[in-house]
């Protein structure tokens, strides 16, 4: 039997020095002060259809729906179903005496990995992503900067995932294009620098609308090279075109010869790509030797 709870004072007559105020005794009985089953630590708000109908939700509420017995999620636009009946969510066991004697959240078990159908190995620099790629590991091969592009939203299945994993080269740079119109996570476009793993899902955002989201992506580097000095060394040149391919403005240093067997660090003109941001020029006006730090 579930136990009750019931209040022994009632909240106008509670006396705020009494020890025993607002106290609550346990027992099998039901009365007029019962709140509620306690067998429970949290529950949801339980409404029919047409009350689910009636409320203004705010994002991230969570709810109980009588007439379909599930869970409903708002996520901003729409009520999303996150389970059916009891027996659906929870793992429940009985004693002989068909008692529940143990409840166990199906949430709290640990979900074996997602299994991948098929590898593809791709050793160009370009790949185009088919629906026929669903479910599959792209593994690049390609030792320098690579690119991926990913298919039109509207031709591949409402759940469709690929995999795309590098694990050749630290120092280049892969890019994951969306196609024209698409978004991934709201860009046009993803980087994964050096090795890394991404796991792209296509996902309902509205009521006819898609978008490409980042479900898992692990990346040794966030950028090449990083945690890492990286130099470029340069003899008797006058201007210095570098190609560093980071997809941002860096802080950099120049250091020249200073005829004594070392370095003296000068400061220069440096135009950066401010479109790309991908690489720099810098000009000396006169030949010079040295070092780059970025």
């Amino acid at each position: 039997m579930a136990i009750k709870r019931q209040i022994s004072k009632s909240r106008d007559a509670i006396d705020p020095f009494d020890n025993d105020f607002g106290v609550s005794s346990l027992s099998n009985e039901s009365t007029e002060k019962t709140l509620k089953n306690t067998t429970y630590d949290v529950r949801p708000d339980i409404l029919s259809v047409s009350e689910l109908n009636e409320v203004e939700p705010e994002l991230g509420v969570t709810v109980y729906e009588t007439s379909s017995r599930t869970l409903k999620h708002f996520n901003g636009v729409e009520w999303v179903d996150l389970g059916g009946i009891s027996e659906d969510l929870f793992i429940i066991e009985r004693d002989e005496n068909s008692e529940i004697s143990k409840v166990v959240s199906k949430y709290d078990m640990k979900f074996p990995s997602p299994v991948i159908d098929t590898e593809n190995q791709i050793t160009t620099q370009y790949y185009d992503i088919t629906s026929e790629d669903d479910g599959s590991l792209i593994d690049v091969k390609y030792e320098g900067n690579w690119y991926v592009n990913l298919p039109s939203i509207d031709n591949v299945d409402e759940n469709f995932q690929v995999y795309i994993v590098h694990k050749q080269n630290q120092n280049v740079q892969g890019s994951i294009t969306a196609y024209l119109g698409d978004l991934i996570d709201g860009n046009g476009s993803k980087k994964i620098y050096g090795q890394g793993f991404i796991n792209l899902k296509k996902i309902k955002v509205g009521t006819d609308s898609y978008q490409w989201f980042v479900f898992n992506q692990v990346s040794y580097n966030t950028v090449e090279m990083q945690g890492k000095t990286r130099r470029f060394d340069f003899t008797n040149q006058s201007t210095i075109q570098l190609q560093h391919d980071l997809g941002f403005i860096p802080i950099v240093q120049v250091w020249i010869e200073d005829g004594e067997g070392g370095f003296v660090e000068v400061n220069v003109d440096i135009d950066h790509d401010w479109q790309t941001m991908n690489s720099l020029e810098i000009s000396f006006g006169t030949p010079q030797t040295g070092k780059i730090i970025y």
